[in-house]
Formats: structure tokens, C-alpha cells, sequence
């Protein structure tokens, strides 16, 4: 594993974005506010300036967010106006938003972060309309509540060791564009207990004193209902939690983490072609667990890699619960002995799944036939397919527990071993194949 992705031993202590964490303080709160503004001029802000203020409703001496009236709860949506961009004139401190049932868009601008307490964002009504959040940083540890039908884009979000929870019961989902956590020492989970979420990136930087690389994730990712998209090229020191019914997709890129503990009975997708997850140390795969990685014809790195940290973290890969191969981007005819290492860990891959499967398969693929059927256990680690004829002769599909490896095997007539090197789990099925012709012409 390259050094760069191992632990940090030093962290910026301040984000290069969003701006810094102020403290809320006891001062007494005025009431919350509500945006009434309609007309799109240069009056149609929210900043600190008094012509601001007849922008919410009750009107209010200070802006709420401005002046002594901060820590308050904002709410958009109510009102005919709401569906204009809102650009900001400052960075007020709020204690949370609310976006009810807003008949229009709403984008509130990125000349300024929105600094937020622990109420957090609140999406509710039908409306379907989209909310955008340029930046935000958190004062508190907060939560997204998306129980409306809006999606929700934050564009950067600017953690400052604090936690972050999203839930919700509505068709709306939540999209964080760049998610930044430069805490020092590090901390701050960021949970999904349930809804749409997705990460789409997670930048790193460089230490200008020591030349190491910063991880700007949380300390944490827990899934414990609902689903995370990791998409794009993430790399961070977080482990990951997958418990209850929560699922976990990582496509798009390569993800980079610490410790994968992959239970619970929910689903856990990796994405095919060039993308990878990479644990920075151990990945555990539950029992209940649905693992699906997806090979395409381009598709030969390993997808699901337990690198180790070179130190105290072996690399160790266990394998468990339910393994299904989504094969529905492959079109093509292969070769025989073509492998796809799916799998594989720099200390021990050790375990064996409880079924293996297709999930999913093209029907114009000369593999079609296969379908997704459960494939049989051979008892020594490898799981076959159906036999399928193909232009190529007889031949099937071979999961070896054992490497991780997904071969494509011949029928037992046309191998030939000289020089073909092939994986033990293709020579398992061949050698079982070949007993079972010789004893029926005994």
C-alpha cells in the first residue's frame, strides 16, 4: 500500500474551506425566521445589512443569522417567493434549515458558508423541487432529516470534527458534493440511519511541514439503515460500520478506508471496470451480508482489496454471508482460463461465502444461459456455474474462495495443461468432471 494512505501523523488543524468554527456562546436568541422575499435584486439577500431584514418574516431588527439574532431556525418554503437564488452577504450562524414543501427551487449562493448548529436541516412536504446549499460548516454535531420528497445538494460540506446523521422516511435524496473533516485530533462520525446518501468525493492535501498526507473524512462512516453512495475517488483514514439493514455502494472510482466491519443484512456493491474498495487495514464481509461486484469486460483489477497498512493491520480478508457477480455489462466471448481477481488480501483471505450467484446477467451475453441460478459448492472453496456452450466449446464460470479469483473454465475435453498455468479452483472442477466421465465408461 502506498504510504500515502497510511495514518496520518499530523493534521491541518483548520480547513482550507468554509470557514472557522465559531463559538455559539448563552447569549438570548431571538425568535426564528422565515424568507418571504420575492423579487431577484439586490435587496433579495440574507446578510447582515437592515434592508435584509424585511426578507423574513416576523420582521426583525437583525437578520436572522446577523447580529444578535443567531442560533435561530431558518425556514424556507412556505412562502410564493421561494424559488429564487438566494445569495448570501455574510455567513450567518443558524441552528438549523428548514425547507418545507417549497413550491420552486431553492439555491442559497457560495459566496459564503452557512455555519450550523445541532437543530440541522430539515426537508419536509411533497413538493419535489430542488434545494442547494453552496457551503456549510458545522458548528455542532447536526443531522439531515429528509422527510420530504426534495433532493437535497450540499456542495461542500465542512464537518470541523463534528458528527452528521441522516435520516428520513421521504422519496428525496441527499447528495454531499465534497465532504471535508480537518480535525486535529480526529473526530466525527457521519451516520445514515436511513434515506439516499451520497459522498461524492473526499479530497486529501498535503502537510507543507512534514509532506504527509491530510485525510479530510470522518472518523467513522456508520450505515445502519437506508444506503451511502461512496462515489468518485475517495481516500480517508474513516473506518466503516455496516450494520441493521444499512447498504454501502462504492462505485464510480476508487475508495480508500481504514477497517471495513461489513454486516448486518443489508447490501454491499462494488462498482466494475476501474473501480475499487481499499481497506487501509482488515475487511469483515457478515453473514448476512449481500456482497455484489460487478465485472465488465474491462474489468481485471481486484475490486475489493484488504491492503494492510505495512504495521500493526495484516490485510486480512473474511469472507461471508451471500456472493453474487453482476455480469449484466458483459457482452463479449471469452477465452478460456480468462480470470478476474475479485478479491484479495495482502495478509490472509480466509472464509467462504454461503452461496454464489449472477445477480444479473445481459441476454445477448453468450453466458445468458447461466441466468442466476445459485451455483454449486464444489466443497473445496470454488463455486461453479451452469455449463454453457459457447463458440469457444463447453464452459463455465469458477469462483475460488481460495484466490478470489473468477475463471472462465472449458469444458474438460479441450484443456490442455502445458504452459496454461491454470487457477486451482478451474483444476478443481476439471479434475471432478473428469472422474465422472471416466467412472461412467467403466
Amino acid at each position: 500500500m502506498n504510504a500515502n494512505f497510511s495514518f496520518m501523523k499530523r493534521v491541518l488543524a483548520a480547513s482550507a474551506m468554509a470557514g472557522a468554527v465559531m463559538a455559539l456562546g448563552s447569549q438570548a436568541f431571538a425568535g426564528p425566521g422565515t424568507w418571504v422575499g420575492t423579487a431577484i435584486t439586490n435587496n433579495n439577500k440574507w446578510g447582515s445589512a437592515t434592508t435584509f431584514a424585511s426578507n423574513f418574516s416576523p420582521f426583525q431588527a437583525n437578520t436572522p443569522g446577523f447580529g444578535s439574532n443567531t442560533n435561530v431556525l431558518v425556514t424556507f418554503g412556505s412562502a410564493s417567493g421561494n424559488t429564487a437564488s438566494i445569495p448570501l452577504a455574510g455567513s450567518p450562524n443558524v441552528s438549523g434549515l428548514t425547507f418545507n414543501n417549497n413550491p420552486g427551487p431553492v439555491t442559497l449562493g457560495q459566496q459564503f458558508a452557512i455555519r450550523m448548529g445541532s437543530t440541522g436541516i430539515t426537508m419536509s412536504g411533497t413538493g419535489t423541487q430542488a434545494v442547494t446549499i453552496g457551503s456549510l460548516s458545522q458548528l455542532a454535531d447536526s443531522a439531515i432529516s429528509a422527510n420530504g420528497n426534495q433532493n437535497l445538494t450540499i456542495s461542500a460540506l465542512s464537518a470541523n470534527g463534528k458528527g452528521m446523521t441522516v435520516s428520513g422516511t421521504g422519496t428525496g435524496k441527499v447528495v454531499i458534493s465534497q465532504y471535508t473533516n480537518a480535525s486535529d485530533p480526529k473526530v466525527g462520525n457521519f451516520a445514515v440511519a436511513s434515506g439516499d446518501v451520497t459522498i461524492s468525493a473526499i479530497p486529501t492535501s498535503t502537510d507543507p511541514f512534514t509532506g504527509d498526507t491530510i485525510f479530510q473524512g470522518p472518523t467513522q462512516f456508520d450505515v445502519s439503515g437506508g444506503i451511502l453512495r461512496l462515489t468518485g475517488d475517495n481516500a480517508t483514514t474513516s473506518n466503516v460500520s455496516l450494520v441493521g439493514s444499512g447498504s454501502l455502494n462504492a462505485t464510480g472510482g476508487t475508495t480508500i478506508v481504514r477497517n471495513a466491519s461489513l454486516g448486518g443484512s443489508g447490501t454491499f456493491t462494488i462498482g466494475g471496470g476501474s473501480d475499487k474498495f481499499i481497506a487501509d487495514g482488515n475487511v469483515t464481509l457478515g453473514a448476512n451480508l449481500t456482497t455484489i461486484a460487478s465485472v465488465t469486460s474491462q474489468g481485471v483489477a481486484t475490486q475489493l482489496q484488504a491492503a494492510g497498512d505495512g504495521a500493526s493491520l495484516a490485510g486480512n480478508l473474511a469472507q461471508d454471508g451471500h456472493f453474487k457477480i453482476d455480469f449484466s455489462n458483459n457482452t463479449g466471448l471469452y477465452n478460456n482460463f480468462t480470470a478476474w481477481n475479485l478479491l484479495s488480501a495482502a495478509g490472509t483471505l480466509s472464509g467462504n461465502f454461503s452461496d454464489v450467484a449472477l445477480s444479473a446477467i445481459s441476454p445477448s451475453s453468450p453466458y445468458a444461459a447461466i441466468g442466476t441460478a445459485a451455483w454449486t459448492d464444489n466443497g473445496d472453496g470454488s463455486w461453479q456455474s451452469a455449463t454453457v456452450t459457447t463458440a469457444n466449446g463447453d464452459q463455465w464460470l469458477v469462483y475460488s474462495s481460495t484466490t478470489g479469483n473468477l475463471v472462465v473454465v472449458p469444458e474438460p475435453s479441450t484443456m490442455v495443461f502445458a504452459g496454461v498455468g491454470v487457477a486451482m479452483a478451474g483444476w478443481s472442477v476439471w479434475k471432478k468432471r473428469r472422474l465422472a466421465m471416466l467412472a461412467k465408461k467403466n
